[in-house]
């Protein structure tokens, strides 16, 4: 859209309405600087505003303010552009996506006029925005339910494979691989309604608001949300054209998906260390040290500890854009940019941690030998003397925590005491022996034993971990089912609207 020597037709300089209300051209710096800005956050929403354009045209033919024979001429043109011809680029001195659009209708229609009737560019580039980061929802969604349904489906085949467990990066209690799986596997069907709920928010139609208030011109708004897939428009035109709150959501949903991938990926990069040695990362997440020959560097779990980080940057960035008296429309410059694409990379982010849980390899010989020590059963043997002996637990748990000082003195571990050693300690911490055989330590050390009678609802034994994968399994999958149905209305009304404009413009 330039001319050979490289400057910008004059004639397109209507489209920034310099020779109306401005009377020069903007300044080369503001368009090297914010004009560039916008445009680069706006590319995106190509596609999203090519589609609402055509909406608009077609309403505004319905309902009267645009003669028919001059849409017929403008949806031509529109569809033409839709395709991203080879004589359309994208150029800063153009203004922003929808000045730019409009520059290349003039120079190929002469009904471009009548695409801005009773419309603000606000709502053009809104509608789109709604359009493009409604998808990006919905592909965060399924990428988390693959995502759950990977963690779920290890932790059923992991039922039964003996882990330690950990507080403070300390040893704490005997569990299994497939409980502590579980327990991302639920926040992330948590983060999946999440999504669910921001996309029925953002899939109600902004468009046909004027330019906040209603326009004087017939806007048959209803047509408008079935055009562009929207189950319903906006109930107040003046919100319709704002809704910060949406944006805020949105980067809250993202920081929150991604610290519970992180967290995550944070434990089993622990785990992965030759100090723990608990899973082995395969080599195809893995990066190799170029000076260190013995070490496999755990990339991806690293690169999704940055994904994180910048999406508590996000946040603050997006919540302090939007913090701005009502009706500023540079409050969402960032968002633009950063909505869609923080979005996609969060649904990358939980594809790649998919792919590490599936890949992943747990050593269950180094679990077992972690367990062997007896540490982790000390509240267990807690609570065998608090049920076989009559002691509360405060005192039950006062002979345990002197009998494990007792056996350290000694440089032994919890998994050689004995009923002497117990009623040693006893005696000093309560002043009396409390005659317990050997058999009850032993039951107390076996680490099988003791995950099995985890038997409470939501419990560690296998059967209750069992029937959490049936309960998640069933959520997923009726969350996947709600995910395509949602993918596929969305995707019939943009081919219907095609098909109408093109019908209307008189293409077959």
């Amino acid at each position: 859209m330039r001319t050979p020597d490289g400057q910008v037709p004059r004639a397109y300089h209507d489209v920034l309405e310099v020779g109306g209300r401005l009377s020069a051209a903007p300044s080369q710096r503001l368009i090297d600087t914010a004009f560039a800005d916008e445009l680069k956050s706006q590319q995106q929403l190509f596609e999203p505003v090519s589609l609402v354009d055509m909406a608009h045209t077609l309403m505004m033919s319905a309902s009267g303010p645009i003669p028919r024979d001059q849409a017929a001429v403008l949806l031509r043109s529109l569809l033409e552009l839709h395709g991203w011809p080879d004589d359309f680029s994208l150029d800063p001195a153009l203004g922003d996506i929808y000045t730019n659009r409009e520059a290349w209708l003039n120079a190929h229609c002469d009904a471009a006029g009548w695409l801005g009737v009773s419309r603000a560019r606000r709502e053009a580039i809104t509608c789109g925005f709604h359009i493009a980061v409604r998808h990006q929802l919905l592909s965060l969604a399924d990428a988390l339910a693959i995502l759950a349904d990977t963690l779920t489906k290890t932790a059923r085949a992991h039922r039964a494979t003996l882990f330690p467990d950990y507080t403070y990066l300390q040893a704490a209690q005997p569990t299994t691989f497939g409980h502590y799986l579980l327990g991302f596997a639920f926040p992330v069907v948590r983060h999946i309604e999440r999504t669910l709920a921001l996309f029925e928010r953002f899939n109600n139609s902004p468009a046909g608001g004027g330019s906040a208030n209603g326009s004087i011109a017939p806007q048959d708004r209803a047509a408008l949300t079935r055009m562009l897939g929207f189950d319903a428009p906006v109930a107040n035109t003046r919100d319709a054209m704002w809704q910060a709150d949406l944006s805020v959501e949105a980067a809250a949903l993202i920081a929150n998906a991604l610290i519970t991938v992180d967290r995550l990926g944070e434990d089993l990069m622990a785990f992965a260390t030759q100090e723990f040695a608990l899973v082995r990362l395969s080599d195809s997440h893995s990066r190799a040290s170029k000076i260190m020959p013995q070490k496999k560097n755990p990339f991806a779990l690293s690169y999704l500890r940055s994904l994180a980080n910048q999406a508590l940057g996000l946040q603050t960035t997006i919540a302090a854009s939007m913090r701005t008296p009502s009706g500023q429309m540079d409050n969402r410059l960032a968002a633009y940019a950063e909505i869609p694409a923080s979005l996609h990379q969060a649904a990358e982010g939980a594809h790649l941690m998919a792919d590490v849980v599936r890949e992943l390899d747990v050593d269950k010989a180094r679990a077992k030998a972690l367990l062997a020590n007896g540490q982790l059963a000390a509240s267990d043997m807690a609570e065998h003397l608090m049920l076989e002996t009559g002691l509360d637990f405060r005192q039950a748990h006062k002979v345990i925590g002197l009998l494990i000082r007792l056996l350290e003195q000694e440089d032994r571990n919890l998994a050689s005491a004995t009923a002497g050693d117990l009623d040693t300690a006893a005696l000093q911490a309560i002043g009396r022996a409390l005659d317990i055989d050997d058999d009850l330590i032993a039951r107390a050390l076996d680490a099988r034993q003791a995950v099995g009678a985890r038997s409470c609802y939501g419990g560690a034994s296998p059967h209750r971990v069992d029937e959490a994968v049936k309960t998640l399994s069933a959520a997923i999958s009726a969350q996947r089912r709600t995910i395509g149905k949602r993918a596929a209305a969305i995707a019939r009304a943009q081919h219907k609207l095609i098909d109408k404009a093109q019908a209307a413009a008189g293409i077959t």
